[in-house]
């Protein structure tokens, strides 16, 4: 799991700053919602990892 883990997010370091801040918020919210709620971890660390992943919207006003 590890191994799974540290690949993820040295991959997504160097592809793109938003994807890494995704891939890390992902299994961050991952290991947390696995100490309470273990059947909706997956399902919590994915959700995370792609609204974390969408860069902010540039505004000019």
């Amino acid at each position: 799991m590890a191994i799974y883990i540290v690949t993820s997010i040295l991959i997504s370091f160097f592809l793109h700053k938003y994807l890494f801040v995704g891939i890390t918020s992902g299994w961050i919210a991952y290991g947390i919602a696995n100490l309470f709620i273990p059947e909706w971890a997956a399902a919590i660390g994915i959700i995370i990892g792609i609204i974390a992943s969408i860069p902010p919207h540039s505004s000019n006003n």
